[in-house]
This record gives structure tokens, C-alpha cells and sequence, in this order.
């Protein structure tokens, strides 16, 4: 009797989580759908293993990104130390959309399954609207880069930067659901990175965005798009 008490509330659990997210699931489609509140912005973040790859705003046709130039590093550590060197990020901006994002995505999903001990995250999330320009857009961006008075962008630089370029989405009127995530994860620093994974919702949205054929209003999806199906 006991044991069946417990299947029947682990089944309701269960049940109530899936609601949970399939209604975080619609809630983002609808998001995904208003280009009346602004011109949307979306949030790309991919880790390898620990490692972070690239940050990016995909916002009004461009791509702003913080990524390593060479791509996964290797593990070599510098000689008589136990840590690996610094690495060093690179600031881009270029034309991009939210459909080459998820193509990306998706072909990465494709090329490069996950072995048995490799860890990947790679969300792609909206995180708000913003009803700046994209000339207003650009420079911001370029006032964020300059108030990082180096050369070389560390990791710490890079979450700095991002911090003064969310400026671009006026609080809270323009905040989607996930820009409480995208605010989190620019908290934790790098031997933390395994602790901020996005929710169910999120995860299954970005499935939903990557596998099938609903319409996006224009803003992330860039280039003037209205809309547009796979």
C-alpha cells in the first residue's frame, strides 16, 4: 500500500512538471511571436567540458560575441604549474540571425554528439526586447568595449562587458522570461560553470525552436524577417 501511495505521487510529480513545462514551453513561443514590444534579443552561450566557448546578443540583424578565436582550447598547463594559461576572448559583432543560430546549433547537434564523458551546453534563449536603434545598439556596444580598459578579454572581462551592454534592454518592461537565467549566468565564474543549466523550459523551447517549424516576429530572427519556417 505504501509502495503504491509513493508510485502515485511520483507519477503526479511527474505530471505536474511536464505541465510546468510545456506551459513555460508556450509562454516562450508567444515571446518568440511579439515583435511589438521591440526589436527582440536573443542570448547564445555554449560550454565545452567547463570551458566557455562564446557569449552572444543576437539582436537587429548582428551578432555581438565574446568567443575564443581558436575555438575548444587543449588541456596542456603551463610548465611547472598545475593551471591551465589564461585565455584570452575576442570581441566581434557581425551579421547574423537567430536562423543561422539555430542551423548552428543544430548542425553541432549533428557532427558532434555528446561521448561518454563530455559535457556541452549550448542554449539559445530570448532574454528581451530593446527599443534602441541599431546604430543605438552598435554603441553601446562599443561603449561596453571601451569601458574594459585591456586589450586581451579574460573571462571575468567578458561577463563585465555583457553586464554593461544588457543596458540595451530597458528593465523590467522589456526583460523576457529568461533574462533573470542570462543575468544569473554572467554570475558565476569559470570553475562554476557546471552549476547554471538552464530549466526544463528552456531546454525543451530551444528544441522546439531548433526542430520544428513555428514562426519567429522578426527582430532576433534579423535581417528584416518577418518570419520565417525551417
Amino acid at each position: 500500500m505504501f509502495a503504491n501511495k509513493e508510485a502515485v505521487k511520483a507519477r503526479r510529480q511527474e505530471e505536474e512538471q511536464k505541465r510546468r513545462t510545456e506551459e513555460g514551453v508556450q509562454l516562450r513561443k508567444k515571446q518568440g511571436q511579439d515583435s511589438t514590444t521591440g526589436e527582440q534579443v536573443w542570448f547564445s552561450r555554449r560550454v565545452e567540458d567547463g570551458c566557455q566557448l562564446h557569449w552572444a546578443i543576437i539582436t537587429h540583424g548582428n551578432k555581438y560575441t565574446l568567443r575564443l578565436p581558436d575555438g575548444i582550447p587543449s588541456r596542456e598547463k603551463v610548465p611547472g604549474s598545475t593551471f591551465e594559461p589564461p585565455r584570452e576572448y575576442e570581441a566581434k559583432v557581425v551579421p547574423w540571425s537567430l536562423r543561422e543560430e539555430r542551423n548552428r546549433l543544430r548542425t553541432l547537434e549533428l557532427t558532434k554528439p555528446r561521448n561518454k564523458g563530455h559535457t556541452r551546453d549550448y542554449t539559445v534563449c530570448q532574454i528581451g526586447w530593446t527599443t534602441l536603434t541599431k546604430d543605438e545598439v552598435n554603441a553601446e556596444w562599443e561603449a561596453a568595449r571601451k569601458a574594459i580598459a585591456v586589450e586581451a578579454l579574460g573571462f571575468d572581462d567578458c561577463r563585465n562587458l555583457l553586464k554593461n551592454f544588457a543596458c540595451i534592454i530597458k528593465k523590467p518592461d522589456g526583460c523576457a522570461l529568461d533574462y533573470d537565467w542570462f543575468a544569473e549566468s554572467l554570475e558565476i565564474p569559470s570553475h562554476r560553470l557546471h552549476e547554471i543549466t538552464p530549466e526544463k523550459a528552456i531546454i525543451s523551447f530551444q528544441h522546439t525552436l531548433q526542430n520544428s517549424g513555428w514562426l519567429l516576429a522578426g527582430a532576433g530572427a534579423g535581417a528584416g524577417i518577418v518570419g520565417y519556417q525551417c
